[in-house]
């Protein structure tokens, strides 16, 4: 099966972008994917998970700083 013959959901692209939209929630289509061997599928999953973690620190550090900026931007 070519990636021309897989449905839509599952064309490498797509995955990316569902990845760098909603992040873990692209795992079920990883685990689905029929191409994907299971070593790929447990690469790709830690992957993901390690991936996501980064981004929610960075996002919280973010928050944080903003919410320290605005306080002292109000004193």
């Amino acid at each position: 099966m070519t990636d021309v013959n897989l449905k839509w959901y599952f064309r490498r692209p797509v995955l990316l972008l569902i990845f760098l939209s909603f992040g873990p929630l692209v795992l079920p289509l990883v685990w689905l994917h029929p191409q994907f061997s299971r070593k790929t599928k447990v690469v790709l999953s830690a992957l993901v998970l390690v991936l996501s973690y980064f981004a929610a620190v960075m996002t919280m550090r973010f928050v944080s700083g903003l919410q320290d900026e605005f306080r002292r931007l109000t004193q």
